[in-house]
């Protein structure tokens, strides 16, 4: 091997090791943001099939909002209103049908799903799931947009689905739509600190029920923790919203395991970029700004601990 050859080989390594090391330096600068961010944010993904909440610390309180459901504490007759604005609804939202459009043509262009059934253990263990069975796995229509219409008892909220960039999360809807697996289920949760979002598409409304099957994120925003500074993040200042007001959202219990519940962004939001982004309101946001306003009280029933 001629002296030039391997001057531009040991060059070419030492550029992709220098590439590699800026590359990890900026990955462990972004994960320390979001540590700083998270500790002025508690996290808590409830394990079972699907659950969002975040919770704005409160310094003045040392205990939990709600009691553990293994402990003797019981929650209270009357509904305790919750500091940090994290329960169910003071307005209930009570879905009567939730409707989906047809999709576009598979003539013109498909995307491969894989649609994962449950479990007979999990099946069996989480009394919460409505099995309905899956979607068929394979090719899914991933052109155009549909319509999704959600009547509630606080009035129709209209939802213009994104089928391109979100085409197995618009599937599995089109499916449980059509199954009729939303009708008579309720919102359970409302979040007014923090984070602006009323979370739907529990049929138990426990925060644990599910499908019978999940399938993989898509069409995830930026994460813009990562623009801020560990000074900023460490100062209290939030990331930039990535989920703005009238975002409809998968909520999960990880990667890749959605279900069939969903948010919505009823005020511009930042959260880490762990959520499927799949439609937009073009109707009824004002409809869920309205129970937001009215507030959130806490669960009658038990709740895992909020931090």
């Amino acid at each position: 091997m001629s002296s030039s050859v391997r001057q531009q080989r040991e060059a070419a390594r030492a550029k992709l090791e220098a590439r590699m090391s800026e590359k990890a330096a900026a990955a462990r600068r972004t994960r320390r943001i979001q540590i700083t961010i998270a500790s002025v944010l508690a996290v808590i993904l409830v394990s079972g099939v699907g659950f969002l909440l975040y919770k704005v610390i409160d310094t003045n309180s040392s205990s939990s909002d709600t009691a553990d459901p293994g402990s003797s504490e019981q929650p209270s007759e009357e509904p305790e209103m919750v500091p940090a604005g994290d329960g169910s609804p003071v307005e209930p939202v009570d879905i009567a049908t939730l409707t989906v459009s047809a999709a576009a043509s598979a003539d013109a262009g498909t995307v491969d799903c894989e649609f994962v059934p449950a479990g007979e253990e999990e099946l069996a263990g989480n009394p919460n799931i409505v099995d309905v069975g899956a979607p068929t796995s394979g090719p899914q229509p991933n052109t155009g947009t549909q319509t999704m219409t959600i009547d509630t008892n606080q009035g129709a909220i209209e939802v213009e689905l994104d089928t391109t960039n979100a085409p197995c999360t618009s599937a599995s809807f089109t499916h449980l739509a059509g199954e009729g697996y939303f009708d008579g289920t309720s919102c359970h949760r409302l979040t007014t600190e923090g984070i602006f979002v009323l979370q739907c598409g529990d049929p138990s409304a426990t925060g644990m029920g599910g499908p019978g099957y999940s399938f993989a994120n898509e069409n995830e925003p930026v994460d813009t923790a990562a623009d801020l500074t560990e000074e900023e993040a460490a100062a209290g200042e939030r990331p930039e919203p990535n989920y703005p007001a009238g975002t409809i959202a998968m909520a999960n219990s990880g990667p890749d395991t959605n279900g069939s519940q969903f948010f919505i962004v009823y005020e511009d939001t930042y959260l880490p970029a762990d959520y499927t982004i799949f439609g937009q309101i073009t109707e009824g946001l004002d409809l869920v700004r309205a129970v937001a306003e009215a507030g959130a009280e806490a669960p009658a029933s038990g709740q895992m601990p909020m931090g």
